[in-house]
């Protein structure tokens, strides 16, 4: 490898003024940097061991990163800067990747009734009470209320075991800049808020549609709207969803299975996935897993075409939960109010156009045409995420968190919809026409003259061969005897007409001069000087 001393000098020259700028992180940064050696994490490597052999040597240089809620320096290794075209992640073999998905750890984090959060810097031995939280130091747990605490950027309140939401109401400028500050700041991994939060991504995507700069500021009817969904905001922090999918007290899971619905308006489509577990007294629990809510495309997209994308990230967001979820789990189940898109899945033999035939493809892989049921709109809890939802109305309604209520009840009571699986197409926009090959024959009255004229490129050509040809014989002369005698001083149009009567050849037995006989006199010509009549040949 390189000697990368340079670009680690270089660094180093930065670092070393924003120590001086800062007296609070240098000392911060040095205390770090002195631990991890004490530790034995790090060690002085002696002046000898640096006069190395070139291409043994690579200087990692660091940085120091604080967190913006925690207040601590974390001192950053970075392998990752290049020289001469190399770097020492580059380098190093990559193996299996085994950490586990932030989305992963939350919903595992969900399944039971005891959660535990440490850090596994002090895990291994003891944690002491220098160690603890800052919020549980000098608490205590028999009568003070436990406090709220962050799991994975997500929000706890521990004492009841809900994740709830505090949103503060920051007063970006009315810009796109602005809003996309806002919608960013509000950390939302499994969804809760889908449904609340689509609007707010609405006003972006028709603000980019309206080619706004990013601090443009924004037209006034569309910041009032702003403005009101942002006000509207500060009632979700009385919003609260439970933590562990299963109620206190409801036993050992007997069964379980992931219900998944999608839909699409004009303007969004989305999914969202239920965990329905039943124990051995046949009592049913329905958990709210996961939601997603998208801006549908600047570009026009059919309905049934945003139904199948819907119905696409349904799917995928099973094959997730699969993974994720430490479970035995049952068939899953999945939900549309499209009965277009019930339709296209069910059928296995009409080809469809690109678009359609991606997306079914990848449906037919990875589920079963049985799988598929049919919803009406009025119970399908996905419509949410496909429209969005005010604040209030998202508050009043239990449908997107609960799930809804058929899935509480037996089989039996579940919509029934129609047998998609013997429709026909046909007359759907999307299907693919198919291709009709036809053979024509025709038959032309083409004399062999006319024929042999349009094989050669040239009149030259034409001569050329039929005079080799015929001159291998001892004599030439036309059918009828009738040819043209080319006379230089003369047009074309009134060259004479004769009749060969003599050929003479080469040493090769090629004819290169003719005697021809014409209505008055005998002329010798060489064979170009002679025109052959169409007739004559």
């Amino acid at each position: 490898m390189p000697n990368n001393k340079q670009v680690a000098q270089q660094r180093a020259q930065y670092l070393l003024k924003r120590f001086q700028k800062d007296q609070l992180f240098f000392e911060e940064y040095n205390e770090f940097m002195h631990n991890v050696s004490m530790e034995g994490h790090s060690e002085i490597i002696p002046q000898e061991q640096l006069k190395h052999e070139e291409g043994k040597v690579w200087y990692i240089p660091h940085h120091g990163i604080y967190h913006p809620r925690k207040k601590t320096l974390r001192v950053v290794y970075d392998c990752a800067p290049t020289f001469a075209g190399t770097s020492l992640n580059k380098e190093l073999l990559q193996g299996p990747d085994l950490t586990s998905t932030l989305l992963g750890v939350l919903i595992r984090f969900r399944q039971g009734p005891i959660a535990l959060m440490t850090d596994i810097k002090g895990m291994f031995h003891q944690i002491p009470e220098e160690n603890r939280a800052t919020g549980v130091k000098m608490l205590d747990l028999s009568r003070d209320q436990l406090p709220t605490e962050r799991a994975l950027g997500v929000q706890l309140d521990i004492e009841h075991d809900v994740f709830t939401f505090s949103i503060v109401n920051k007063n970006k400028p009315l810009t796109r800049c602005g809003i996309l500050s806002n919608v960013s700041s509000i950390y939302d991994p499994l969804g809760f808020l889908a449904p609340v939060i689509l609007p707010a991504k609405q006003i972006l995507q028709h603000l980019c549609k309206l080619r706004f700069g990013w601090d443009e500021t924004i037209p006034a009817e569309m910041a009032q709207t702003w403005q009101k969904w942002v006000e509207d905001l500060v009632l979700l922090n009385k919003f609260s969803i439970s933590r562990c999918v299963t109620p206190k007290g409801f036993g050992e899971i007997k069964s379980a299975q992931l219900h998944h619905f999608c839909d699409a308006s004009e303007t969004g489509y989305g999914a969202v996935s239920y965990l329905r577990l039943s124990n051995s007294k046949q009592e049913v629990c329905v958990s709210f897993i996961i939601g997603k809510a998208r801006v549908a495309p600047l570009k026009q997209v059919t309905i049934p075409r945003l139904e199948l994308a819907a119905a696409v990230l349904a799917v995928r967001l099973d094959k997730m939960l699969s993974v994720e979820l430490n479970l035995n789990l049952s068939e899953s189940v999945f939900w549309s109010d499209s009965t277009t898109v019930l339709q296209y899945i069910a059928n296995t033999t009409t080809r469809f156009k690109t678009y359609v035939a991606n997306r079914v493809s990848i449906i037919h892989a990875l589920t079963k045409v049985e799988q598929w049921r049919y919803i009406s709109s009025k119970l399908n809890p996905a419509d949410a995420a496909s429209r969005g939802m005010t604040v209030c109305c998202f508050l009043k309604s239990s449908t997107w968190i609960s799930g809804p209520e058929f899935l509480s009840k037996p089989v039996v009571h579940w919509p029934v919809g129609k047998n998609y699986v013997s429709v026909h197409l046909e007359a759907d926009p999307e299907i693919k026409g198919e291709g009709l090959m036809c053979a024509a024959v025709l038959k032309e009255d083409v004399c062999p003259t006319t024929k042999l004229l349009l094989y050669f490129s040239s009149w030259t050509k034409l001569k050329r061969r039929f005079i080799c040809r015929r001159g291998q014989v001892k004599e030439i002369r036309s059918d009828n005897g009738t040819n043209f005698v080319s006379s230089n001083p003369a047009p074309r149009n009134s060259w004479p007409i004769g009749r060969i009567t003599e050929t003479m050849a080469d040493a090769h037995g090629v004819v290169r001069r003719v005697r021809v006989k014409t209505r008055t006199n005998e002329l010798e010509r060489p064979i170009n000087k002679i025109c052959l009549l169409v007739e004559a040949i």
